[in-house]
């Protein structure tokens, strides 16, 4: 053995996540307070908006001639997501001391910039049908701990490798995308800017949390978690949008949405080891579970022409009953190793958007 010597720590980007344990499981009940939580929350941006609502009225979709029939926005939407892991679990340690050199929480996201869509159809004098889509945002995050030969992961199947015992190098890295699909019926309530809607969402999440390892003496190998969460389901909610000024051209739009899903959850692990020649563990699961997603915004509006107007502000997502790829990690080597899905955590999001709202 070459004898240890100090360590060089390099960050970047990254993120995944890990540690699977059936007490990180929750049955929905537990997700209760958290919605009644959400929705006081939402209520109370929604309640920000009342007094400029009473004092000058609706601010309508940008229309040439009053009569708006189709209109649309696109915006850049720019979300920082958290992390996933439950604790900070150890990934990797120092083969000697057995001290952690690097944990889940160690790997944070930063904002990435997305997109949203909204496509809008008016159905008679107060209804409207909404296509929305958000999502192309990418996060990712890595870190990498350089030893001499000192280096290995957790557990029995740190011990039990060629390539993850004694490492020369170990990298922990995590990625996580995001896509989201809406389709919502929107009522305006009497001749009030308050509208009310019901409608479908689905969402998709999906990550991954990997450590490679290399060593000198016996090659590179890694084990990979891979997550998906497919949410589908009802929601409902309501919006706000209201002028601000006489001549209708500031405006202030509150929004806030919430539904209970099916989560249709996927989870597969991969170990190689000897150069990547032989596998030790290669798995996939599946379940089907209950989650609840509700997201909650705040836009200031600008007309910049009677059929373009400019649009600004912060929004919030929050999901939960889902699984996370920095929680599925399984340091044992058993035959069941790998199998068991840690599932019901959250995923919090949250940023700022700005975009053009166009009617025609």
């Amino acid at each position: 053995m070459i004898p240890s010597c100090e360590r060089l720590v390099t960050s970047m980007p990254s993120g995944l996540p890990g540690n699977v344990s059936s007490e990180l499981k929750r049955e929905t009940s537990d997700m209760v307070p958290g919605y009644t939580r959400f929705i006081l929350a939402a209520t109370w941006v929604l309640m920000m908006a009342v007094p400029a609502i009473t004092e000058a009225g609706v601010f309508d979709a940008p229309s040439e001639d009053g009569k708006t029939a189709w209109y649309g926005s696109a915006e850049a939407l720019w979300l920082q997501l958290d992390h996933g892991a439950d604790g900070n679990t150890p990934v990797i340690l120092d083969s000697a001391s057995n001290a952690t050199l690097l944990g889940t929480s160690d790997l944070t996201y930063s904002m990435e910039a997305g997109t949203r869509l909204v496509l809008g159809r008016r159905v008679g004098e107060a209804a409207a049908v909404e296509l929305l889509y958000f999502g192309l945002n990418n996060w990712s995050a890595s870190r990498t701990v350089v030893g001499n030969n000192d280096l290995r992961i957790p557990g029995d199947l740190g011990l039990t490798t060629l390539d993850f015992f004694n490492a020369d190098a170990l990298t922990a890295s995590q990625s996580s995308t995001i896509d989201n699909v809406e389709v919502n019926l929107w009522r305006r309530y009497s001749e009030s800017p308050l509208e009310l809607m019901a409608g479908f969402r689905y969402l998709n999440l999906d990550e991954q949390f990997q450590i490679s390892a290399t060593d000198s003496d016996t090659g590179a190998s890694r084990y990979r978690v891979n997550t998906q969460n497919d949410l589908f389901g009802g929601q409902i909610g309501g919006r706000f949008r209201s002028s601000l000024d006489q001549q209708g051209r500031l405006g202030l739009e509150a929004t806030a949405k919430a539904g209970v899903f099916g989560n249709a959850v996927g989870m597969q692990q991969f170990v190689s080891d000897s150069n990547n020649t032989f596998v030790l563990r290669n798995t996939d699961v599946t379940a089907g579970r209950t989650a609840f997603v509700g997201d909650i915004g705040l836009a200031a509006l600008m007309r910049v022409t009677d059929s373009i107007t400019a649009r600004i502000g912060y929004t919030l997502i929050w999901v939960e009953g889902v699984a996370r790829a920095a929680n599925q990690l399984d340091f044992t080597d058993t035959t069941a190793s790998g199998t068991s899905l840690a599932y019901g955590q959250g995923a919090f999001m949250q940023g700022v958007f700005a975009g053009l709202e166009v009617g025609w």
